[in-house]
């Protein structure tokens, strides 16, 4: 509608007022009033009108006004069909010549109305003539249209500004188009009435424009300061930095980029980029699927979130997004349609300035508000967007494509055609037109009694079908003709009066067929009209039937007609090979072609070609079905997962799918089919089934060529393996046949161009399901020795080069070479094996002496909380608990995060730990009988094991333990003491001064001693803990649980004695008694030795408040520093250090004391 750039926005007045001044109904066919044949014919008549004025009258001049607007200029301009400067009268009114000479005089002033405004005989008055060429019968035209002559009003308004006029004459010219008959309708304005009323259009025009300058201005800024969304893969670099080169120079290219390269951002990146320096005015994303569609949304969306301000639209196929249960666009069936253009810029306006998306909800959502068509209000949002996506056809089908979408923008478009190579079959649909005697049958049987007229050109368009008829051989599949010229004005004469008729009588039962056989006949009308060399006429017999078909085979010269009239189009395609075809046939002979590497590694993938099976009609049968299906179990021997083969048609898919049913596919696997004309719930019901990976292998039976075998994305797991039976042929047909006959007598493969190309093209979409992402790994299997051949091993990718002939024999062990072997070459594949089960990870992973051997580069130990890191958790938690109270939580479970999670709010700690250990119901109550089991397979003697180093709080040597659990000094007890300590159970030490083979088992687990202590017995009091509070039983527990604490914080311990940085050892320590030689006999449970030759001998106390050395507490330490110095013979300093929970009572023995660390410093 409007374009913007540098600072101006311009419309013209044409649109303008075909905008502004839009009322009425939505009726079926209301489109055939703008039919490209009547435009044709229009153009002419006007030329002739235009011939036959007098010397004073100008035809065609050019109008332009423009107004300063508050940072940008508003422009207006258009051209006026004639401008007449003689003066008006009833002579020179009625003297019109060059058209229906029949008329006399008086006649033709009949035809001239507002006569009466013009003053005098003689008056001197300029008028602007504004010609429309209409099918209605003109004498029935009594005013003019309020659009032709809001359009001719603003002509004359801008015109007689310029010239300083006082009055001017605005003149509608209608000419019928068959007739030629002419009427003309006369008006006269002061240039006082046309101000005002200019005014309100100007104001009207003011509004969306200040709405449009804004819009473009965010835009501009936000995609200039857009950085591109990823890191660039391989190829893809390259690919967006040629499109943006052909878009920046004016050039249209083709593209083959491999899947996975990046192709959608590939090419809206510098399309966008193009936009924000407005070298373009809309980027047009075209695609023939709805998967495609979905890409290029998710892909804007994911950059408006990087700060992208842009307004997209995807233009939803009518019978998608009709509200109705049956699509019936007039007023008499759908409300909507009722009024809809009284109402559709209100809605419009609405939803474009509305701070939302314009999704397809977003569009239902207003269309519902307003009452107004969601098919046609997403239209027009797409005529103010900047990126339209939508179906090939919006764009290059003449009619369906809409002029008010593209044309006001024309050489500033940007085309991004995706999955280019399904353009051409498209295109061929789009060009093409066939009309049979059968499609006159209702239309004859209608008019027969209700217009003769009409009747009788029905019957002339069927005598002239019925000439060709005779021409056509018999006995052959299809006729060739050399021209149906015979057709053209049978058609031609009818065209009209049936559009007349259509448009005076909207409600009668037969209309739909009758505007559908209107539709079939303009459309056949239109290609004949404009056919070309690329077009074969040819015909079928078909019983009583004949149809006349014009099949356009090369369809290049049309598409280019649109593709010349844009800024850049990028046709890009996984599959446009080979590409000289394409170019030739989708209108790019010129245009420069580029090939991007697949980015993957061909180590992820396995290419096959089967030598013993074959999809030739002479050796279809069971034994070759059997041979398909010994292929299917050799793909799942080797390799259980989800797997696709495709058949070249249902016939063949059928025989097969039955035969799999009987075999042992069916026991091993899921067999799952596509049927015939899927509805898209049902689609993605098939799909979904190979997302869900539910554990059971899945194969699915699809047709080549179909819905499943281009445009999804099945990554990863979903599927990994893809079987192609044949080489896509299409099947013989009779265009299939015409196009052969085609481009042999152009001397050109016309085998290949109708069945080897386009059969190749199904063969590599299909086998481009499998791999769709870098870490995807699959195999393709060609099942067809044709493949073999030299002409179509041309076709294969580059990337293909690389391939293994297979048979029944020796594809087993290819296949399992490529599953065992893919990915020894990769240098990106890491092995991450994390599991609880440690006695299967240290025999399995660790201890492994096969293929793991020697390859274990890291092992990452999960430790548990530390006391702060218990202390976040409960406050985060929303737990009152303070420091003592956490400390004597983990006194029982450690700093284990799944047992933390128990604690509830508003319990105190002992009612905690009654409703954790002690009630009835409690959900810990049995864990020990669990813990062991949970991580051992066979935990029996684990628990022997665990059970004796329970009665000993120093701990034991390997001789006591075999000693107290009976199991034989061997590796396997080996083993069991490395899982125990490897799983934090148990610890392994040495005295200080002693050799390693004299090392210590000690028992570490909160919980295990805790159930010693408490749980082994079964109290049956529910509020055990609360009871035993202060205790001689508990209060011995603390102190021997506390020194496990205090050997879990050695880190913290050594920040508060300022030695985080000094090198050290952590022993314990006990000598027996010995009188003789002095010695006393002392259990040292932490000796801190440092490389600083000190030795901090820690003495651990549990108390519930400042603890208090006594003479007894000194003697004892005194006692234990003279039997470490005398036994062990250290040389080093000994420096008595107490830790405890609140500190010590200075008085006399605390002072020998070199350093104190507290409960709060375990907390550091």
């Amino acid at each position: 509608m409007l374009s913007y750039q540098k600072g101006v926005v311009k419309t013209s007045v044409r649109h303008l007022v075909e905008f502004l001044f839009r009322g009425g109904d939505i009726t079926t066919g209301s489109s055939v009033s703008v039919s490209p044949e009547a435009m044709l014919e229009g153009s002419r008549l006007h030329r002739k009108i235009q011939r036959g004025q007098k010397a004073t009258y100008q035809s065609e001049v050019p109008l332009k006004m423009e107004w300063q607007e508050e940072g940008y200029d508003l422009v207006l301009e258009g051209r006026a069909d004639g401008i007449d400067k003689t003066e008006v009268n009833k002579d020179r009114l009625s003297d019109v010549d060059g058209m229906n000479q029949t008329e006399s005089d008086e006649e033709k002033l009949q035809h001239v109305i507002g006569m009466n405004q013009i003053e005098s005989n003689e008056e001197k008055l300029t008028y602007v003539d504004e010609i429309k060429c209409v099918y209605r019968d003109v004498e029935e035209i009594e005013e003019a249209d309020i659009l032709h002559l809001a359009q001719a009003k603003c002509y004359a308004y801008m015109y007689g500004v310029k010239q300083d006029l006082e009055k001017i004459g605005v003149q509608i010219t209608y000419c019928h188009l068959e007739t030629e008959q002419i009427k003309r309708i006369f008006y006269c304005y002061t240039m006082g009435e046309l101000s005002l009323w200019f005014a309100e259009v100007l104001d009207a025009y003011r509004m969306w424009a200040a709405y449009y300058v804004e819009a473009r201005e965010k835009r501009n800024a936000s995609i200039q300061a857009l950085q591109f969304p990823f890191s660039f893969r391989p190829g893809q670099k390259k690919m967006t930095a040629i499109a943006y080169q052909a878009m920046e120079n004016k050039k249209h290219i083709f593209l083959q980029a491999p899947t996975g390269v990046g192709k959608t951002i590939s090419t809206l990146y510098p399309a966008l980029k193009e936009l924000g320096a407005e070298k373009a005015e809309n980027i047009f994303y075209l695609t023939a699927k709805t998967i495609t569609r979905t890409v290029a949304e998710d892909t804007i969306k994911l950059l408006k979130k990087q700060g992208l301000f842009l307004s997209a639209v995807t233009i939803t196929a009518k019978e998608k997004i009709c509200i109705q249960e049956e699509m019936q666009c007039n007023p008499e069936s759908c409300e909507r349609a009722k009024g809809h253009f009284d109402r559709i810029n209100e809605a419009l306006y609405a939803l474009l300035t509305a701070e939302c998306e314009i999704s397809r909800e977003n569009i239902l959502l207003f269309a519902e508000k307003y009452k107004v068509c969601p098919y046609e209000l997403s239209f027009e949002a797409a005529v103010w967007a900047d990126c339209i996506i939508c179906d090939y056809n919006y764009v290059f089908d003449p009619h369906v494509n809409r002029k008010s979408l593209i044309e006001g923008s024309l050489r500033q478009n940007i085309y991004l055609i995706d999955e280019a190579h399904n353009l051409l079959d498209r295109a061929r649909e789009m060009y093409s037109a066939d009309i049979a005697k059968s499609d006159f049958k209702v239309p004859k049987k209608y008019f027969k009694d209700r217009n003769r007229f009409l009747f009788k050109k029905l019957g002339n368009c069927v005598m002239a079908l019925r000439k060709l008829e005779k021409q056509a051989q018999d006995g052959t599949r299809f006729s060739l003709h050399e021209n149906v010229d015979a057709m053209y004005f049978p058609i031609f004469h009818l065209i009209g009066p049936l559009e007349e008729y259509l448009a005076d009588h909207d409600n009668f039962s037969e209309r739909e067929e009758i505007v559908e056989f209107y539709f079939k006949l303009t459309h056949f009308y239109m290609m004949l009209d404009s056919m070309d060399s690329g077009y074969e006429i040819y015909s079928e017999k078909r019983g009583r039937d004949f149809l006349l078909r014009l099949f356009c085979v090369n369809p290049s010269d049309k598409l280019e007609e649109y593709i010349e009239n844009s800024r850049s189009s990028i046709f890009f395609s996984a599959t446009l090979l080979p590409v000289q075809y394409y170019r030739q046939l989708l209108g790019g002979n010129r245009f420069e072609a580029y090939q991007i590497a697949s980015p993957f590694a061909k180590e992820n993938r396995l290419l096959a070609i089967t030598e013993d099976v074959t999809s030739r009609y002479t050796r279809r049968g069971e034994w070759e079905y059997g041979k398909m299906i010994r292929y299917l179990e050799l793909c799942l021997e080797k390799k259980a997962g989800n797997y696709m083969i495709f058949f070249p048609s249902y016939e063949m898919l059928t025989s097969v799918y039955g035969m799999a049913e009987q075999s042992n596919l069916a026991l091993v696997s899921e067999l799952i089919v596509q049927e015939p004309s899927m509805e898209e719930r049902s689609r993605e019901a098939f799909l979904e089934k190979f997302r869900e990976q539910s554990g059971k292998p899945l194969i699915g039976f699809c047709v080549l060529g179909s819905i499943f075998s281009e445009g999804i994305d099945l990554t990863g797991n979903s599927l990994i393996g893809v079987l192609i039976v044949g080489t896509g042929l299409p099947q013989i047909c009779n265009e299939r046949e015409v196009i052969r006959a085609y481009f042999d007598r152009q001397q050109k493969k016309g085998y290949d161009y109708a069945y080897r190309y386009p059969g190749m093209n199904k063969v590599l979409q299909a086998a481009g399901r499998v791999i769709r992402t870098a870490e995807d790994v699959g195999t393709i299997l060609l099942m067809d020795e044709r493949f073999l051949e030299r002409d179509n091993q041309s076709l294969l990718p580059e990337e293909w080069e690389s391939y293994y002939a297979v048979n029944r024999n020796n594809c087993g062990q290819v296949l399992e070479n490529f599953w065992n072997g893919f990915a020894s070459a990769r240098k990106d594949i890491v092995l991450i094996v994390c599991a609880s089960a440690t006695s299967w990870m240290l025999s399995k992973v660790v201890h492994n002496k096969g293929g793991l051997y020697n390859r274990l580069t890291e092992q990452i130990h999960l430790r548990t909380f530390c006391l702060r890191e218990c202390e976040a958790y409960v406050k985060a938690a929303g737990l009152a608990l303070n420091r003592n109270q956490i400390l004597q939580y983990y006194m029982i479970f450690g700093g284990v995060p799944y047992y933390w999670g128990f604690l509830k709010k508003g319990l105190s700690l002992s009612q905690n730990i009654d409703s954790i250990l002690f009630e009835k119901d409690a959900p810990l109550r049995d864990e020990f009988k669990y813990l062991y089991a949970s991580v051992f397979k066979k935990p029996e003697n684990y628990v022997k094991i665990i059970e004796a180093l329970g009665t000993k709080k120093v701990g034991m040597t390997r001789e006591e333990i075999i000693t107290a659990t009976k199991i034989p000094n061997s590796g396997d007890l080996t083993t069991k003491l490395e899982e125990l300590e490897s799983c934090g159970f148990i610890r392994k030490y040495n005295a200080f001064g002693m050799k390693k083979k004299n090392a210590i088992y000690q028992l570490m687990d909160y919980f295990t001693l805790f159930y010693f202590k408490f749980l082994k017995s079964e109290p049956t009091d529910e509020h055990f803990w609360t009871n035993q509070i202060n205790t001689p039983a508990v209060n011995t527990w603390l102190g021997l649980a506390f020194e496990r604490v205090c050997m879990e914080h050695v880190d913290q311990i050594k920040f508060k004695l300022g030695i985080s940085g000094v090198l050290t050892e952590v022993n314990s320590w006990y000598c027996k008694s010995d009188p003789d030689n002095g010695i006393f006999g002392s259990q040292i449970d932490m000796l801190i030795a440092r490389k600083d030759q000190v030795i901090n001998l820690c003495e651990m106390k549990y108390s519930q408040s400042e603890y208090t050395i006594t003479e007894k507490v000194d003697r004892s330490i005194r006692n234990k520093i003279s039997d470490l110095r005398v036994v062990s013979g250290t040389k080093y300093a000994i420096y008595p250090t107490l830790i405890t929970t609140y500190g010590v009572v200075e008085n006399s023995y605390s002072q020998e004391l070199q350093s104190v660390v507290t409960m709060d410093d375990l907390f550091a």
